[in-house]
């Protein structure tokens, strides 16, 4: 049961990283060719939005375990959706600095503070939503 419950958790670690990467390989590809910026300038923006992947992937996985237990799994999957958004929104924070589109003092005024209230904002709705699709039994 445990070997097959960690090739079911790197399987889905694997597919979610990847799929992930993809995406994220073209929304930077998309902002170096409008910015105008090198590869060479994107590979540390896009490695630092990749550990979001690496944070979330698991998380996401561990949610999924409880599925059959509603309230466990909104409170899971709400928490994993929490941790990711605040992973990738400073990692964002960090890459817009690192290219020089904003200035640290930009960032941290007006982009920080509204990280962890957008997170939590997050987190309820992910929870509500989740609460009322699973009690009226679509999903």
């Amino acid at each position: 049961m445990e070997n097959s419950m960690a090739q079911g958790f790197v399987k889905w670690t694997l597919i979610f990283f990847f799929t992930f990467a993809a995406y994220e390989g073209v929304a930077i590809g998309f902002a170096g060719l409008i910015l105008h910026l090198s590869l060479t300038k994107l590979v540390i923006p896009y490695i630092m939005l990749l550990f979001s992947a690496l944070v979330t992937g698991p998380l996401i996985y561990w949610s999924r375990l409880s599925y059959h237990r509603p309230k466990s799994f909104a409170r899971r999957f709400s928490f994993a959706i929490f941790v990711g958004s605040n992973v990738f929104m400073a990692a964002v924070a960090f890459d817009v600095i690192k290219l020089g589109i904003l200035s640290r003092s930009s960032v941290l005024q007006n982009y920080v503070p509204w990280i962890l209230p957008t997170a939590s904002i997050a987190f309820a709705m992910v929870y509500t939503t989740i609460r009322q699709g699973r009690d009226k039994n679509t999903y």
